[in-house]
This record gives C-alpha cells, structure tokens and sequence, in this order.
C-alpha cells in the first residue's frame, strides 16, 4: 500500500510509530509525521544500527563494534510489506515494523528478523517446512512499585486487597482483569495476531496466552512481537503495569516464553525426531526441573495441507 492510499483510508492517522525489533525483542524506533510516510516506504529514512547493540535497559553493550567501531553509524530503514496499520490503541496513529538494511539493501547482519530469514531459507534449501506457535507468561502489576521499591500484584476487590494466593487456571483470576482482557483481545483482532487461549499461571498476577501456529516462522515471529507491545498497552489502559520480565519475585515462579516448533517434509511427514524421556538422568542434568512427560502421547498439532495452509489432526508426538 503506497502512503497516498493509506492516508486516505486512514484520514484519522497523524503519525506513524515505527518498530523495529531488538535483539532482546523489546521494540526500538521512532515515530515520524504522516508526511514522512511516503519516505519511510521507499526506504529513505535511517537510524542508527547500534538498536541492535543495546541492552534490556536500553544501554550500549559496552565493546560492541557497531558503538565504538563504526561510532553509532546511520543505516537506511526497510518497512516490512504489509506491516502498515492503524495502532487499534491510538486512532490518531499507525504501526510499521521496520528493520535496519545496508545501504545497497541487503539484509544487515545484526538484524534478528534477516537471521530468521536466513535459518528459513535454508530449512527450505533442505525440503522443509517450519510450524511455529509462541506461548507468553507475564505479570500484570500494580502501576506504583510498594514502599520498598519492588514490584506488587493488583489490587484484587475479590480479595479485599493484593491477592496472594497461587490459584493457577482459575477462571475467577481471570474475572479479575476482565478490562485488560477485553482490550487485548480487540488489540489483537485489530492486529490480525492469532490468539488462541488466556489461563491464570502460577502466582498472583501473573498469567499465560497461547498464539496460534503459523507455517511462516516469520510471521510467527512478527506475532509474539507485536502481542507483546499489545499486552503493553492494554495493561496501561487498564490502569496496570505488565511485565515479561524472567523473575519480577523472589520466590514465586518465573515467566518464559515456550516456541512450539514442528518441522515437515514436502510431502506434510513430520521431521521431528522422538526422544525417548529418562527422567532420571533429566533430573540429575537439571535437578530443579521438571521432566518432561513420556513420550509419545495424543496431541491435536497442526499439520500442512494441500492448499499450503495448516489444519489441526490428531497425531502423536
């Protein structure tokens, strides 16, 4: 779609937020006036390549070459096609995933999303196809850390104050955030992000949302990206704070992201390979852990059907 268009469709839209996604995952950029829209689809704007050299606190890696090296050196931007669309949380704006390219265009080495391409590229050199669906855990927070500093679950009018009860997969935990539930779903329906299930995890406030499979690892990606700006902002317009931070409490379970990956033949056979389970010897690697359960057992995964898309069958895995 050229900016013309877009603008027309869209008259409401006066800015444009562009997204490029870090190593970390955590959304870089910068937002631009709808006039520039027209330069940001041709690929003359640029930013900085050290996005790609920043940590979670949004600091230089100290001793990375594209800080020192090349001294914070301007690359073009390259808007991913399609990626343009209104922001569901801001009419007035829209969203475009950009990623940093060289100046002849080729994909820039540090970019995360090309790496992706690549892997993809040769999985299909091999004959084979990827099927990737991401799992989110996340905490949703009181905005105002307590009076020692440290983050705290909601208020909870159930519980006549700050639950402190586990209660994993009660459907009354998620009652409790109904208002943020509500605006994630219709920002992921605006995003055209596959949600597929919520559940209460194991501690207060925090919570688990599956995505969909998808046959294209990038698109895939570019999924989990965007569900977790979503989850974002609908946890500020629901007056909480959310957090995908790997250990936000002492104490109290941890929060990861779980990629389901299945990989398939040109004929649709799967290629994953079958491990038989030895909990033993799971334990005495990683004691703190839980083994996985025996294998195989009856699961619904999605397979590859003629027309190209993906459907649900029953196999084993």
């Amino acid at each position: 779609m050229d900016a013309e268009r877009f603008t027309l469709e869209h008259p409401l839209v006066e800015e444009v937020e562009i997204l490029i996604p870090d190593l970390l995952g955590i959304a870089r950029g910068k937002r631009i006036p709808k006039h520039r829209l027209a330069d940001l689809l041709a690929g003359r704007l640029s930013v900085s390549s050290t996005v790609y050299a920043l940590d979670s606190l949004g600091e230089n890696i100290e001793g990375s070459p594209l800080v020192h090296d090349e001294g914070d050196a301007d690359r073009p931007l390259a808007p991913v096609a399609g990626s343009l669309r209104p922001a569901p949380w801001r009419p007035d704006r829209a969203l475009a995933l950009a990623a940093v390219v060289e100046p002849d265009g080729t994909p820039f080495w540090a970019d995360p999303r090309a790496a992706l391409a690549r892997v993809v590229a040769e999985l299909e050199r091999r004959g084979l196809r990827a099927c990737v669906a991401f799992e989110y855990e996340f905490y949703l927070l009181d905005p105002e850390p307590g009076p020692d500093g440290r983050p705290r679950p909601p208020r909870s009018a159930r519980h006549g104050g700050r639950a402190g009860l586990v209660e994993v997969y009660d459907l009354e935990r998620l009652a409790d955030v109904d208002g943020f539930l509500d605006r994630l779903g219709r920002f992921c329906e605006a995003l055209e992000l596959p949600l597929e299930a919520v559940s209460a995890e194991y501690a207060p406030g925090q919570f688990e949302v599956n995505l969909e499979h998808r046959g294209d690892p990038l698109r895939a990606a570019d999924d989990a990206f965007l569900f977790r700006i979503a989850v974002r902002r609908a946890a500020r317009e629901a007056g909480l704070r959310a957090t995908f931070a790997a250990k936000p409490f002492t104490g109290r379970a941890g929060a990861g992201c779980h990629v389901h990956l299945s990989l398939y033949d040109a004929g649709g056979a799967t290629c994953s390979a079958s491990i038989p389970t030895e909990a033993g010897g799971w334990k005495r690697r990683w004691p703190a852990c839980s083994p996985p359960p025996p294998l195989p057992w009856p699961s619904s995964r999605p397979t590859p059907t003629a027309t190209g898309g993906w459907s649900r069958a029953p196999t084993r895995r």
